[in-house]
């Protein structure tokens, strides 16, 4: 088992949200900044499946350094129209895939994460 199964418990959708929220390390470094940045982020792409990818990890030779598919990593809540809150992670697969469809189509605000 990979090392961050046991930080993400949940798996990796590939829903993109972790992209569309914030800038991984290795984006940052790529791009040359320094600060924790909001997403969405320039090397996030989307297949014709609707599935995101990640320009990065075909051009460095350990991909796994990013954390691709390693867990389910962003940190926060999904608010339900009755006020209830869950963590996002948590959620179902096609809830997930559905929320993250929202934000790309600018159906939803911001995305709010949490450390």
């Amino acid at each position: 088992m990979h090392e961050s199964h046991k930080k993400y418990p949940h798996d990796c959708c590939r829903c993109g949200m972790c992209c569309l929220a914030v800038l991984c390390p290795a984006a940052m470094y790529f791009l040359g900044l320094r600060n924790k940045t909001a997403g969405p982020c320039p090397f996030l792409v989307w297949g014709k499946d609707g599935l995101s990818s990640c320009h990065l990890a075909a051009i460095l030779e350990d991909p796994s350094l990013l954390g691709i598919s390693t867990g389910c990593c962003i940190l926060s809540r999904a608010v339900r129209q009755d006020g209830t809150e869950e963590d996002f992670a948590s959620l179902p697969v096609e809830t997930k895939r559905a929320l993250a469809q929202a934000v790309r189509d600018g159906q939803v605000a911001n995305i709010n994460t949490y450390q």
